[in-house]
């Protein structure tokens, strides 16, 4: 019980820092450039309500609420993108994974926007192959979201100013979402571990 308990307790701590991190980001956004579109009201709505999946007593956990919450908050970021940046960031996620999985490890970190960039330098050393390394070891530790696959079926991207949220499915029916910034024109990713949205 007590290892159940010290457990809960770390989930719920880590998605709260989790929503707190999207909604200082959604607080910091810059404003919309003229490459986004009004979002569906209609369709932020239909997947906030998909069902969660669970006993009414596990969906009243404070970690559980804290997930919902941030899933909400990322539906609803920003605008709809326009067609082109959508596809420009679902190229950049899905060609790092590609590269991830047969181990391309320097050409995966070109994918990755500069503050994450050095933060798998801090971890592997200098350079482009010390980020490779980087790169290998938080691929290694990352919870990576379950169902994360090389395939990435679009669905949209959240975007606000040169922040937004590529939401897509992996093959296995998981929706996923990926934080991505924008930098020197192209869509790049903010992390390696993408928020799980929804199941099929």
């Amino acid at each position: 019980m007590r290892g159940r308990r010290r457990t809960g307790g770390r989930f719920a701590l880590a998605v709260a820092i989790g929503v707190g991190f999207v909604l200082a980001i959604a607080a910091c956004g810059g404003s919309s450039t003229g490459e986004s579109e009004p979002a569906s009201t209609g369709q932020a709505k239909s997947e906030e309500s998909a069902p969660a999946g669970g006993s009414t007593r596990e969906a009243s956990s404070p970690g559980v609420r804290a997930l919902a919450q941030l899933r909400a908050s990322i539906l609803r970021y920003g605008k709809k993108a326009t067609e082109p940046a959508t596809a420009a960031a679902a190229q950049s996620v899905s060609a790092f994974f590609v590269d991830s999985k047969y181990k391309a490890w320097g050409a995966a970190c070109s994918y990755l926007e500069s503050g994450m960039k050095k933060r798998a330098q801090l971890i592997g050393g200098r350079g482009d192959a010390g980020c490779g390394r980087g790169v290998e070891a938080l691929m290694t530790t990352a919870t990576t979201a379950e169902g994360e696959s090389t395939i990435v079926r679009v669905k949209g991207l959240r975007r606000q100013g040169g922040r937004g949220f590529l939401i897509y499915e992996t093959e296995a029916g998981k929706t996923n979402a990926m934080l991505m910034i924008l930098e020197d024109g192209k869509w790049k990713l903010a992390g390696v571990n993408p928020t799980p949205l929804f199941s099929s």
